[in-house]
């Protein structure tokens, strides 16, 4: 299934070089996968303008930049240890176990957001009932950050701010998820964020639904595509187009 390299591949052929695409790209995913779990954009906003906040959408951050190896990083130790994309902090011991449990690297932005999930259907679903119900992009990010996060300073005015920005650059999301749902089922992020780790050391075909696409023609599509629905639709077509071309054989 297509569904199951488009988000690795995405993600994983931006250099580093331009790590900045790489920090938006994860933070419109965030956004995406929460609409397509059945958030509103509003909660979808309030979660990413958090993460905004703890991380810039960095997935690999460790708090205050540091360098210290995985190893040091994750002894046991007091507070102050923030990792990744919402910067969990006592938490970052039970993201890089599941993270392991798939064969995955916990800075994979993809285990992250699954990650996410399983926290907020899991061991965080009592928190996030707290989070007011209100479509109201102040209380609902507020509330994020007080009962989820639970930050030693909040700073909510920034993470306002940049919930309010991410709630109008992306106010066209709920539609086009809509839409992609309903044109194809390929469109399965949270399924297909799984196992890209050690899945990146990808044959040069990689099988999807009966049909091949090389890396290096998701890579094309990628490089021109001007955002992510538009790599999406690329997909789309080249499914299209691989299908009625197996017809004619």
């Amino acid at each position: 299934m297509v569904g199951k390299v488009v988000l690795s591949v995405a993600l994983g052929n931006i250099k580093e070089s331009n790590l900045s695409d790489k920090k938006k790209l994860t933070i419109e995913m965030l956004i995406r996968d929460r609409v397509r779990r059945g958030d509103s954009l509003v909660r979808a906003s309030a979660l990413a303008g958090n993460a905004m906040q703890e991380s810039k959408g960095d997935s690999s951050i460790k708090q205050g930049n540091s360098k210290k190896s995985d190893k040091q990083w994750f002894k046991k130790t007091k507070a102050g240890r923030g990792t990744g994309l919402m910067q969990w902090d006592d938490r970052r011991f039970s993201l890089k176990k599941f993270a392991e449990k798939q064969g995955d690297d916990w800075r994979d932005p993809h285990v992250q957001l699954e990650f996410l999930n399983h926290e907020i259907e899991g061991a965080e679903k009592k928190s996030m009932s707290k989070v007011s119900k209100k479509e109201d992009i102040v209380q609902q990010t507020k509330d994020v950050s007080k009962y989820f996060l639970r930050p030693g300073k909040p700073h909510n005015e920034k993470r306002i701010k940049h919930a309010k920005r991410l709630l109008k650059k992306y106010k066209n999301i709920p539609e086009e998820v809509r839409i992609t749902k309903a044109k194809s089922s390929m469109y399965t992020l949270p399924e297909s964020m799984r196992k890209n780790v050690a899945k990146k050391k990808l044959e040069k075909k990689t099988n999807t639904d009966g049909y091949n696409i090389s890396t290096e023609q998701m890579d094309k599509l990628r490089k021109e595509s001007k955002s992510y629905m538009e790599f999406q639709e690329k997909l789309d077509k080249f499914k299209t187009d691989a299908e009625k071309n197996q017809m004619k054989r």
